[in-house]
């Protein structure tokens, strides 16, 4: 990743964009990352959603596919824009942040620990 890439201002989407968006493709031709830590998603989370810490992200970035589209989030939609400047800078095609994070959400949440299979509850 160089150093050029933290300056790349990202594509983001507004929460209702990005239900739009999810709810227009099948699971498995997107991905959806969760940026926080692991206490804040156990309160509340995106249903689908796969947790990697921004912190880890550079460590466990190979858990993603950087052929999908990436869509990102976090508590404000800080942590998530710098976490899209990462991807990106890592190779990824299609990386969007969604604005406002999950403050903004106005859709369903889980709480708990990661669940699978759940994105068509959005």
């Amino acid at each position: 990743m160089g150093w050029m890439s933290l300056f790349t201002s990202g594509r983001n989407m507004l929460p209702a964009e990005a239900r739009s968006f999810m709810k227009h493709h099948r699971v498995g031709e997107y991905q959806l990352l969760d940026v926080r830590q692991f206490k804040e998603y156990e309160l509340a989370h995106l249903p689908g959603a796969v947790l990697i810490p921004v912190l880890d992200l550079t460590t466990r970035i190979t858990e993603l596919d950087p052929q999908l589209p990436t869509l990102v989030y976090c508590r404000n939609g800080l942590r998530s824009r710098a976490a899209c400047q990462v991807l990106r800078g890592c190779g990824f095609a299609e990386v969007i942040n969604i604005s406002g994070g999950i403050r903004a959400w106005n859709g369903l949440l889980l709480s708990g620990q990661e669940t699978k299979g759940m994105e068509f509850f959005i």
